[in-house]
């Protein structure tokens, strides 16, 4: 059902994202001749009828962090470190008291400087019910929920990808 491929900005590397119609999330590494054996991260993530996960690189290159929607009230992430090195998932609270609250959408965007110090990968989380807009941050070691409605209290539905976040 949706399909996201991006770029290491250091080599020939790719991460290819499915979300499939069964709601199964799967990743696939492409070293820049051939592609490594699929990972399955999850087999029920939040929805399959949007886009509840995404990945994305930090801008040096080799390293990577994959944020999804599958437990209701949290977010979950994984780390990624190429060729074939995931770390465990990790789910956090995304927002308080909000146990039924899952996250169809979820944008990560990598820092286009690699500067120390910086934030390496933003993200932006759509949740459900509420419509909040929040905000996700990963620091290389530390995963941050910076906020459920940093963006917006309420997007007005969940239909569409109504919003575009650019680092």
């Amino acid at each position: 059902n949706w399909v996201t491929v991006k770029s290491d900005p250091a080599s020939n590397g790719l991460v290819y994202l499915v979300i499939d119609g069964a709601s199964n999330l799967n990743t696939v590494y492409w070293n820049g001749t051939a592609w490594t054996v699929h990972t399955e991260h999850d087999s029920a993530i939040d929805t399959n009828a949007r886009r509840a996960a995404d990945f994305d690189w930090e801008p040096s290159g080799g390293k990577g962090l994959l944020v999804y929607g599958t437990t209701v009230g949290q977010i979950t992430y994984e780390t990624f470190t190429a060729p074939n090195t995931w770390g465990a998932p990790t789910s956090v609270t995304m927002k308080s008291g909000a146990s039924n609250y899952i996250h169809p959408w979820v944008q990560l965007r990598r820092n286009t400087r690699n500067v120390n110090g910086d934030i390496k990968i933003l993200g932006a989380v759509l949740e459900g019910t509420a419509f909040d807009l929040g905000a996700i941050k990963w620091d290389g070691t530390t995963f941050t929920v910076i906020g459920a409605s940093t963006f917006t209290t309420d997007t007005g539905l969940t239909t569409y990808e109504c919003f575009d976040m650019r680092f």
